[in-house]
């Protein structure tokens, strides 16, 4: 589960709160968590625009072997955060497109929302500002519509955080209910 942040990690220049960073020998992945702070709730993703850049590290074929590090692949929202991105053959669910290339073995990369504009404060006054935050979770992209175009169509889409979020209270409100019925 989420807990509190224990250490802040520089991360790709963006400051990330980690409980714990691990690597466990030659050929194993970083492991990081996240923390709950930084998911983007609905209100969040209202201050969210078409065009906001986003960045989702990933494991890749192509992954840095020296040190086992992802790559951070960066593209822009290619669809409304408001509304939820649906494209022919797919089930209607909450998702996100956004123009960048994801591929085998970044499903389930983090896709974070970059920070929007300055923040105020020791003498700035005025302006907007929108924190760095996990939009949601890479499930897949889109191909060229036939079978003579079968490549990546660039368009990428993730799942909403909001998604994330209803999970891990569901998982709570579970949890809850079995301590409760094992302490009868």
């Amino acid at each position: 589960m989420f807990h509190p942040p224990q250490k802040p990690v520089l991360y790709c220049a963006y400051r990330l709160e980690v409980e714990h960073s691990t690597a466990t020998g030659e050929g194993s992945m970083v492991v990081t968590q996240i923390g709950y702070e930084l998911l983007a709730d609905a209100d969040m993703l209202a201050k969210i625009d078409v065009c906001d850049l986003v960045a989702l590290p990933g494991y890749p074929d192509f992954y840095d072997r020296n040190g086992n590090r992802p790559i951070m692949r960066m593209g822009t929202i290619a669809s409304d955060p408001e509304s939820d991105y649906c494209d022919l053959g797919m089930r209607p669910a909450r998702r996100i497109a956004y123009e960048a290339f994801s591929s085998a073995g970044s499903s389930g990369s983090p896709v974070f929302a970059l920070a929007k504009g300055m923040r105020t404060g020791a003498g700035l006054s005025g302006g907007y500002f929108r924190d760095f935050c996990l939009l949601g979770v890479n499930a897949g992209h889109l191909r060229g519509r036939d079978e003579m175009d079968p490549s990546h169509a660039g368009i990428s889409y993730c799942y909403k955080s909001t998604c994330i979020v209803e999970a891990i209270k569901d998982a709570e409100h579970g949890a809850g209910q079995i301590i409760s019925e094992q302490s009868k």
